[in-house]
Parts: structure tokens; C-alpha cells; sequence
């Protein structure tokens, strides 16, 4: 048994040391080998200094070091009057059962003082055999509550126990932290004992860049210690470039999956706060669950626009290929699909020709730099391959990319955002925003800039979205067509009982030659088509070649007016109807059509100016349609030569050839 002098030594010892006389006095409340961050947190709380904020990550022992410190101050004389003060009383309460518990049974302490049990001994307040006491108290608690009754003492030591963690209750909100940090200073700094030195200890984790302990952060008033899990970028996905500073707890590995685990719930920037002790305020993150709204569409005949934001690598640690389908419906953006993949060059082109294939967007937009680099030449590939045509346009990559995501933040905080289903990936991103993987939203962030403009026909609804087979006998068969260089648009239109029905469309590239053989074998054998061509692409110096390639086919064809004369021409029919239905359908496959006349053929407007309508293949294939308009309303057409003549093809079946 040790005699009362080595005692006395071991006590001073202790006393003097206190990072060994927490080893020494606590081991059974560390199974798990400490971090080299703990001995500095030992030596912050005992330190001298009057205010120190210790600020660490959830999970990092800084309460239970804390009071460890509490009962080493409590029976080395390191103070008089220790405070422990809860972010609610209750919490305060229940630390200082734990404290309670190590006095009155912690082996070597009772060895070392025998019963620490003075005159008070309750779930509030502790007064010890040696004098010194310890109270809890909940934040916010009248400063007259503070002063010992019978000595009239004021408090030499305070710890605060994460003081702002969120009320609790059917609806949680974060404390008001200028309310906080004004207690702090207003009401218990002030009640504290100033003839002795008093001494505050902040142990918590960030909520908030508004919250009091980012206030005592930046206040020269105040030294801080800051202990996150790990050293490294918030968007770092590999082990092997992070430093974790519990490495026994907390291993590179273990560290990034839990950092995974907020990303998959949307709340990465509850990571950083949490985890890294990096304080993210309100104000930056823009979009919130809340607004995030799930309505399916009631129709889908807008136009719609696949747009691409490309990764030019495909490794898990690096950006994906983000894709977004979006269509407008006056200031509404719907978003019809939304997918972020880690995909190759190929698998890009393949998943740009399959979307095409389900929405059938009138534009689709990749972002630029990706599309002129490597992007382009194996869509042009696959194009040739499978003849089918893209309407791909080249955006211009943002210069601010957070800035360019945040602007969609006024669109979902009026509800002007809606999700056709739920897509996972896209609300986690905007919740993480602005850390965390930005893909799919710096593709959705570009639907505000492809807006359309004023479109040419606002009055094109449903309702004319019809389909219809037309009478051998009765129906007048027209072929509209209209040009661009290397591009030929046409519609196949009856015109029966007064009524107007497109039935199909194509849009080709290539040569003329080729392009009219190929649509003249989709006709087929059917009635034979009046050609009906602007005036302007029959010139012979037209660029598009469209009147000459006719021409040297012996296809007869009329033209009528130019397209800029043309412009609106189908505004009154579209109003018309006969019969209780609308004297102008489109049938739902001539999905070009459908594009183009449901807004895709616009004017785009610059301040006061009103533009021209917008080229693009929208605008092409309505002026064939605007041509063919004014030919089949007015009836003024003027024919060319008719050298139409019935041919094979090379297995044996009948067309009508637009050769001679």
C-alpha cells in the first residue's frame, strides 16, 4: 500500500501533468488507442488561458474529455466553482451524472482521496469533500442563478457542451446563435469570478457560419483548436490523399464511406460542417428539399431538350457525364430525365442516340469543349451509321460554374422547377450544392439559357396532336421540303374535307441527291405528292441546292412564297376548326413537326428587339410547312414541269421516283 507521502508525490505529479493523469485515471473510457489531437485537447482545457474553443468533429471524444478534465480540475484544484453548462438543462444534468459516477467510483481516485462526497450530492449541483463545486445549468439560465448561496462565490471554470445542437421536438430548427453568443456575453461571462481568473471551455461542432461558436471562432478573444476527421479537399475520393487524424477510429477508408453515406442523402454540406469543422451557412446552399417538387406532366408534346454536360475521363474519383431532358411550358422547367454515369467516350454516343430515341428532343445541346474536342466526330460517326439525324448544338462551357448551378435557385424557390419522377442522384447533388459532385446540375443549369424564345405559334396545343388516315379518293397529297446546306427537311401533308394533316416528317443530311432518293422510298407507292418548295431555295444560286437537285432528279415540284414571306401563315388555321375538330393536325410520329411548331420554332428576344426566328432545324422544317400553307389555303401555285415516273428498287419493289 502506498504510504501517505508517495501519495501526496503522485498527486503533485498529476497535478502537474495533467495529459498523464488522464491516461492514468481514465483508461477504461478509452478501448480504442487514442489520436495524437487528444493530448493537445488535455492541454487546451487546462491550460491558463481565459477562453478556449475547442472545435472538432462529431464523434471525437471532446466531451468525454472534457469531462475527464472536469473531474481532474474538480480534485486537483485547477478550480473552485465548475460550471458545466448543456445546450438544455437536461444534457448539463446528465454529463454531470457521468462526472458523478467516476467520483464516487473511479478506483484510483478513491485510492488516491478516499470519499470525494461532500455536504451536496445531487443531480444538479456537487459539492466535493474538498470545497470545490460543480453545478449544471442550460443555456440561457438567468445569471442569478449562478452565485453559490452559502459562500456568495461566482464560478472560476465553465464548459460548454455543444451549446447550439438543434432543438428537438415535431419541428427542429437550428438555434438562433446571435441569441446564443449575446448570453454568452451579456449574462454569464459577467457572472463569472474575475478576481480569480476564470476560465471558459468551448467544446462543439459547427452548424452554421451564423452560429456563436463561429462568432467566438473569430473573435481574438477566444484561441481555438481545430480537430476535423481529416485533412484533405471535401470532394477527395481517394484514400490514399487525405490524412485522418484518428487513424485507430477513424481510417482513411472508413472516413471516406461515411463521407459517401451524407453524399447519397443529399446532405454533403452536413459532412463538412460536422466532419470537418468547416462552417456552411444557410445562405450557401441555395436549394433545399423543400423545394424540390415531384409533378408528373400532363402532356408530353412540348419540345424538349437533351443537354450534355461530358467527362472526358471515366474514373470513379473524377466528374461524371451528367444528362438532363428539360422542357418549358411558360416559365415552368420541367425535367424529364436526369442521369449522372461514369461513361466512356463510346458509351456517351450511345446514351446521347437512345435518349434521342425515347424523348425525341428538337435540340440537343453538349457542352462545347467536350463537343470540339473528342465528342463530335464520333456522333457524326454514328449519325452516317444509323442515318438518323441529331439536332446537336454546341454550348460554351460557364466561366463560374457555381455561380452558373445557383442561378436556378430563384426557379425552385418559386416552384417553377418540376421533377416528371424522382431522381435521386440530381436532388442529391443540388442538395450537396455547391460541394459534391455538380454534373447532372450544371446540365440542368443550362436549360435556363437554351429558354426558348416568343414562339411563332403560341396557339399549337394538344388538341392538335391528331392522327389520321387519309382517303385514297378524297385527300390531296402534298410534300413539303425546305433547306439548308447539307440538310433536307420535308413533311408529307393530305389536305382532305377542308382539313389540314401532317403525317410524317423527315429531317436528313447529306447530299440533295441522296437525301430526296431516300425520303422518295419512304413515300413509297402511294399517291403521288405535289412538291411544294419556297421561292427562295428554287433559285438556282440558293445555297442549299434544293430547286437544282430537283431539278436534275425530274421531280416535279411548285414553289410558292419565300419563307420570310410566310412567317405566321398557319396562325389562322391553327385557330379554325370544322366540325367541332381543329382544321390543322399533326400526327403524333412527325415528332420534327411537333418540336418545332409546339415552340421549338421561336423568336429569340434581346432586350426591346424581337429577332428573326431562331435557326435550327425547328425553323426549317416549319417553313416548309409555313410554304406549304400559303400554297394549300390560297391555292396560287406555280408548277414546274411534271417528270415524275414510277421505277424499282434493287429488290424488285415499286416507288414513285423523283427521277425522270
Amino acid at each position: 500500500m502506498s504510504t501517505q507521502s508517495d501519495t501526496a508525490a503522485l498527486v503533485l505529479e498529476l497535478t502537474n501533468d495533467p495529459v498523464l493523469a488522464n491516461r492514468l485515471l481514465f483508461p477504461h473510457r478509452h478501448p480504442v488507442e487514442s489520436a495524437a489531437f487528444h493530448p493537445r485537447m488535455i492541454a487546451a482545457y487546462m491550460s491558463a488561458l481565459p477562453q478556449v474553443l475547442v472545435k472538432a468533429f462529431r464523434g471525437s471524444a471532446k466531451s468525454t474529455t472534457a469531462e475527464e478534465v472536469m473531474v481532474q480540475g474538480a480534485v486537483f484544484g485547477g478550480f473552485r466553482y465548475g460550471l458545466i453548462v448543456g445546450s438544455t438543462y437536461d444534457r448539463a444534468v446528465d454529463r454531470l451524472a457521468t462526472i458523478k459516477r467516476e467520483l464516487e467510483f473511479n478506483p484510483k481516485l478513491l485510492t488516491m482521496f478516499g470519499g470525494l462526497e461532500g455536504s451536496s450530492w445531487g443531480a444538479e449541483k456537487l459539492i466535493l469533500a474538498n470545497g470545490c463545486m460543480l453545478r449544471a445549468i442550460g443555456r440561457g439560465q438567468s445569471a442569478r442563478g449562478l452565485k453559490e448561496e452559502t459562500t456568495n462565490s461566482r464560478p472560476d471554470f465553465a464548459f460548454f457542451d455543444d451549446l447550439e445542437e438543434e432543438e428537438t421536438g415535431d419541428h427542429k430548427r437550428p438555434v438562433d446563435g446571435l441569441a446564443v453568443w449575446r448570453w454568452i456575453t451579456r449574462v454569464l461571462v459577467p457572472a463569472m469570478a474575475e478576481d480569480r481568473q476564470p476560465r471558459i471551455r468551448w467544446a462543439g461542432t459547427p452548424l452554421g457560419e451564423n452560429s456563436a461558436l463561429e462568432m467566438a471562432a473569430a473573435s481574438p478573444d477566444w484561441r481555438t483548436l481545430t480537430v476535423p476527421l481529416y485533412v484533405g479537399d471535401l470532394t477527395e475520393r481517394d484514400p490514399a490523399r487525405i490524412e485522418p487524424t484518428w487513424p485507430a477510429l477513424w481510417p482513411a477508408g472508413k472516413c471516406l464511406a461515411l463521407r459517401d453515406r451524407y453524399e447519397r442523402a443529399g446532405d454533403l454540406a452536413g459532412f463538412s460542417q460536422e466532419f470537418l469543422c468547416r462552417s456552411i451557412d444557410n445562405q450557401v446552399r441555395p436549394f433545399r428539399q423543400e423545394t424540390i417538387h415531384v409533378v408528373s406532366p400532363k402532356s408530353s408534346f412540348r419540345p424538349k431538350t437533351l443537354i450534355v454536360d461530358p467527362a472526358r475521363t471515366t474514373n470513379a474519383k473524377s466528374a461524371r457525364t451528367g444528362y438532363v431532358v428539360t422542357s418549358w411550358l411558360g416559365n415552368v422547367l420541367q425535367v424529364h430525365h436526369a442521369q449522372g454515369a461514369y461513361h466512356t467516350p463510346a458509351e456517351q454516343v450511345t446514351n446521347i442516340f437512345d435518349l434521342a430515341r425515347v424523348f425525341n428532343p428538337g435540340l440537343i445541346a453538349v457542352e462545347k469543349d467536350g463537343l470540339e474536342e473528342w465528342l463530335m466526330q464520333p456522333l457524326r460517326a454514328e449519325m452516317v451509321k444509323t442515318g438518323d439525324v441529331l439536332p446537336i448544338e454546341g454550348i460554351r462551357a460557364p466561366k463560374d460554374k457555381i455561380a452558373f448551378i445557383g442561378g436556378l435557385q430563384p426557379f425552385f424557390n418559386a416552384g417553377e422547377v418540376l421533377f416528371a419522377r424522382d431522381f435521386p442522384d440530381l436532388t442529391k447533388e443540388l442538395l450537396a450544392f455547391p460541394y459534391g459532385l455538380k454534373d447532372i446540375a450544371n446540365a440542368l443549369a443550362y436549360a435556363v439559357r437554351l429558354r426558348p424564345g416568343s414562339p411563332i405559334y403560341p396557339g399549337f396545343t394538344e388538341d392538335h396532336i391528331q392522327p389520321f388516315v387519309p382517303s385514297p379518293l378524297r385527300a390531296t397529297m402534298y410534300l413539303a421540303m425546305n433547306a439548308t446546306p447539307g440538310l433536307l427537311a420535308a413533311a408529307l401533308v393530305a389536305v382532305q374535307d377542308g382539313r389540314v394533316h401532317v403525317l410524317r416528317d423527315w429531317v436528313r443530311e447529306g447530299t440533295m441527291a441522296d437525301m430526296l432518293q431516300v425520303i422518295s422510298m419512304d413515300i413509297g407507292n402511294t399517291q403521288t405528292p405535289t412538291i411544294v418548295i419556297p421561292g427562295d431555295r428554287a433559285s438556282p444560286t440558293d445555297g442549299a441546292g434544293l430547286g437544282v437537285a430537283l431539278q436534275r432528279a425530274g421531280a416535279r415540284f411548285v414553289t410558292s412564297a419565300r419563307t420570310v414571306e410566310s412567317v405566321e401563315c398557319l396562325t389562322d388555321i391553327m385557330r379554325q376548326t370544322l366540325g367541332g375538330l381543329p382544321r390543322f393536325t399533326v400526327a403524333p410520329d412527325a415528332v420534327w413537326t411537333l418540336n418545332a411548331l409546339a415552340g421549338g420554332y421561336c423568336r429569340e428576344a434581346t432586350g426591346a428587339v424581337i429577332l428573326a426566328p431562331k435557326d435550327g432545324i425547328s425553323k426549317t422544317i416549319a417553313q416548309a410547312l409555313e410554304t406549304l400553307g400559303r400554297t394549300a389555303i390560297s391555292t396560287t401555285l406555280v408548277e414546274s414541269e411534271n417528270f415524275g415516273t414510277n421505277a424499282l428498287t434493287r429488290g424488285g419493289s415499286p416507288f414513285r421516283s423523283l427521277r425522270r
